[in-house]
Formats: C-alpha cells, sequence, structure tokens
C-alpha cells in the first residue's frame, strides 16, 4: 500500500499553483466540492471561522461566526446560497501567500486579509505515508473497499499565517490581528457517507500549530492524519493519536500525539461555545467550536470540529 500511495505521489507531484486556483468542471455535480476555510484567535480573545464552499456550479455553503471574549457577535442564519446571491467572497491575490476573504450582508460588514507565514502543507503528499498504509493494510480488502477510496479521494491543503479583518455590525467595528489558518479542500464530498470525523486545531501562542484529524468511512474505521508545524522550524508528522472514541464531544478532553521523530505531546481541549449546522437534510451533522488548548504546557487557542451521520449504528 505504501508503494502504491509513493508512486502516485512520484508521478503527479504537488503543484501549489494548480491546487490555489483550482476551479470545479463546467459539468460538476453537486457532490463536487471546492472548499475555502479561514479562522483566526486573537490574544485578546477575539475569534472567528469562514467557510465558501462552491458546490457544483450554481450552489454555495457559506458560514461565518465572529466571537469576542467567547460569546457570540455574529453568524449568519442561512448557509445556502446561489451562485448569484452569494454573500461571502474569497480571492487569491498572490499563490501560497496572501488571499482576501469577504461577507457582506443586511447590517453586517466583514472583510480580511490572510497572509501566510508558513508553506502549504498538503495532505496527500506531506503526510507520513506509512501511517496512511497501515490504516489502509488493517482492513479488508474488497471491491468495495477500492471503489470506496477512489470514489472519496480529494485534494487538502492546509497553511497557517496571520489574518487581519474589520467587522462592521450594528453600528460597532470590531478590528483582529491573529494567528490563523488557512484550509482547502476539492474533490467529492457527500457528508452523509462518513460514519463521522472529529478535526482538531490548535494554533499556539508561541506560533507553532497543531493539526489533528480524524474520519471514519464505511470502508475503513478510522483514519488518523495531522502535523505539527514550528514556526521558524520544521513541520513534524503525526503517527498515531488518541482514538477518536475516547474524545468526549463536550469538546473538553486531554489526547495525546505521537509524532514521526518520536516525540510525544500532552494535548488538553476546552471548547468555550460551538455552533451547529446540518447537511443534506439532516443526514450530517456538525458543530463547530472555539477552544483553549495547552500543548505540552504552551497556551493556544482554535477550533476543535465534530460531525456525525445522522445513523449513530455507524459509529
Amino acid at each position: 500500500m505504501k508503494r502504491n500511495i509513493d508512486k502516485k505521489n512520484r508521478l503527479h507531484p504537488f503543484d501549489a499553483t494548480v491546487c490555489e486556483h483550482f476551479q470545479l468542471p463546467s459539468d460538476a455535480d453537486d457532490a463536487q466540492n471546492n472548499s475555502y476555510y479561514f479562522s483566526a484567535h486573537g490574544q485578546d480573545g477575539q475569534s472567528m471561522f469562514f467557510r465558501y464552499a462552491e458546490r457544483g456550479r450554481a450552489i454555495r455553503e457559506v458560514w461565518f461566526s465572529y466571537f469576542v471574549a467567547g460569546k457570540l457577535v455574529y453568524s449568519n442564519k442561512q448557509d445556502l446560497f446561489g451562485k448569484d446571491d452569494c454573500p461571502a467572497t474569497v480571492r487569491c491575490v498572490e499563490t501560497a501567500k496572501l488571499w482576501t476573504l469577504g461577507y457582506q450582508g443586511e447590517e453586517v460588514d466583514f472583510q480580511a486579509t490572510f497572509t501566510a507565514v508558513r508553506p502549504i502543507f498538503d495532505f496527500t503528499y506531506d503526510a507520513d505515508a506509512n501511517v496512511m498504509a497501515g490504516f489502509l493494510a488493517k482492513e479488508k480488502w474488497t471491491k468495495s473497499f477500492f471503489k470506496g477510496l477512489q470514489s472519496n479521494s480529494q485534494c487538502h491543503q492546509e497553511q497557517h499565517g496571520n489574518l487581519q479583518a474589520t467587522l462592521r455590525y450594528q453600528d460597532k467595528t470590531y478590528t483582529l490581528d491573529g494567528i490563523a489558518i488557512r484550509d482547502h479542500s476539492y474533490g467529492p464530498r457527500v457528508w452523509s457517507y462518513m460514519n463521522r470525523h472529529v478535526w482538531i486545531l490548535a494554533l499556539l501562542d508561541n506560533g507553532n500549530a497543531l493539526n489533528a484529524s480524524y474520519v471514519s468511512y464505511p470502508y475503513i474505521h478510522e483514519l488518523q492524519s495531522g502535523y505539527f508545524d514550528q514556526l521558524g522550524g520544521d513541520c513534524r508528522k503525526v503517527c498515531s493519536l488518541t482514538p477518536m472514541k475516547e474524545l468526549a464531544v463536550s469538546g473538553v478532553f486531554p489526547f495525546s500525539v505521537l509524532l514521526n521523530d518520536g516525540t510525544r505531546l500532552d494535548v488538553h481541549c476546552q471548547k468555550s461555545i460551538g455552533i451547529d449546522y446540518a447537511f443534506e437534510n439532516g443526514a450530517y451533522r456538525l458543530n463547530e467550536g472555539i477552544a483553549e488548548f495547552t500543548v505540552d504546557g504552551v497556551h493556544g487557542r482554535g477550533i476543535v470540529e465534530f460531525g456525525f451521520n445522522s445513523d449513530s449504528s455507524r459509529y
């Protein structure tokens, strides 16, 4: 399995320009997704997250929430729009370096600029292939297994940076200058195909960042991935995580991370507030939470995201 992964990556090397400027084909159906996500957290207690996702040629999925001192200031109530009436915008100004994003609605105007401070991390090319191969090797290799792998293959990148933003809402103005994450994924995405997933992002006060990602599909019990990115240093890959079933849905839990150099990180997550989303008429539900973290004693803030299939027998 690892040889197959390595061969595929050699034949199709990562191209930042192609990924950054990807566009859905003109005949893309609603199962095809091109999703941009940003989240920023200031040391003054402000936080935001923003998602703009193209679904086929006509549908746009939009999240925008802004928080001050653990309290919600604004969150859009409508999250599905047509292409021509979407209030959110995203634009790549300079490949792998600079992006702008915005949201404009009734009584609300949000504008932000994301500036990268670290290289792009692509989960296909940069994650530990040994780890991926190990999880896949545990499964029963059937025709449906390989069909599931092929039909749900996505491109997924993350990048760390800084975000400067201004929100004007109800005659008040808020400004945010914080550490941030930029996430881009594209390819087929049917939310209800997943059994469940967890995404943890800790942006630390010293500039380091931790990603811990879990997903369960019908054809594979649990995939784990992630990285620990050190500002001014290297990016180490996640080898193993505390199992997903041991993470409390409340968003308050400790967990452990083993990196590819043998380092073990002790992490604690403390969710303060979350926003619920439902997809495909409630077939899949997700909570996007703002959280405080400590990673080996270093404080940080970020995101803890839990998603569940409506059929609880699947997990």
